[in-house]
């Protein structure tokens, strides 16, 4: 843990540009057609936030953690979740967090808010 601090930085600014809280430009259709993403999902999106990993190279990683509050403990799986190509790391975000598991969940490069490969 104390590695993975170190290598971060958190830009609260550049989040909001993907939190994505207004209408869709053309609702989904569906029997109600989904205008918007539901709140929850939305909230559990900020309460999670975003965070950076700079590598010497240039290259930005972002990726959210989220989960147990001490991974440290013993008792604590600690997952690193890759999402698939054309996905992004929000796939692996749950409904509330879990008590016993910490989650690492990256954006791979090129996709979501990291950078290009």
């Amino acid at each position: 843990q104390q590695v993975l601090d170190a290598m971060t930085a958190v830009y609260p600014g550049e989040l909001q540009y993907r939190i994505f809280e207004g209408p869709f430009k053309k609702p989904i259709p569906c029997t109600p057609p989904l205008t918007t993403y539901d709140a929850a999902y939305v909230g559990r999106r900020k309460e999670v936030g975003e965070k950076f990993a700079m590598c010497k190279s240039g290259r930005k990683l972002c990726y959210f953690t989220d989960g147990a509050a001490d991974p440290g403990n013993v008792s604590v799986a600690i997952v690193l979740c890759l999402h698939s190509c054309g996905a992004h790391k929000y796939m692996w975000l749950q409904q509330k967090p879990f008590t016993d598991i910490f989650q690492i969940c990256p954006d791979r490069m090129g996709h979501g808010g990291s950078s290009d490969p």
